[in-house]
């Protein structure tokens, strides 16, 4: 089970901390909201058999969802992020972890890339 809270740093903005407000059916649900804006985790969890090998893999989403309101002057904006991993369900923890990483760094860089007009 995951804490009652997480937090999130967005950049260099002061960290958030998100609160669990609901969590069932293998799926977390974590928000935050003020003024500014409205920030929401939702984590997902199953089991997976590939019919072809019978493998069972643990499966995990995750989805954030970071939303500004409208101003008078200023349209607000929704911006989403989000992964999926699937392990085998005897795999190496270790490995899963870095593999994660690796992805992320990479990832990262890519879509500051991308954000920034590269295409």
């Amino acid at each position: 089970m995951l804490a009652n809270t997480l937090s999130l740093t967005v950049g260099t903005d002061p960290a958030i901390t998100l609160t669990r407000n609901r969590e069932d059916g293998g799926a977390s649900r974590y928000s935050f909201a003020d003024a500014t804006k409205v920030v929401s985790l939702t984590i997902r969890n199953e089991e997976r058999t590939n019919k072809a090998s019978k493998k069972v893999f643990k499966v995990y989403n995750m989805s954030l969802v970071y939303e500004t309101p409208d101003t008078p002057t200023v349209l607000g904006k929704t911006y989403t992020a989000s992964f999926t991993g699937q392990y085998e369900k005897f795999g190496d923890p270790t490995f899963a972890s870095n593999l994660n990483k690796a992805l992320n760094v990479t990832g990262a860089t890519i879509m500051a890339a991308l954000a920034g007009g590269e295409i």
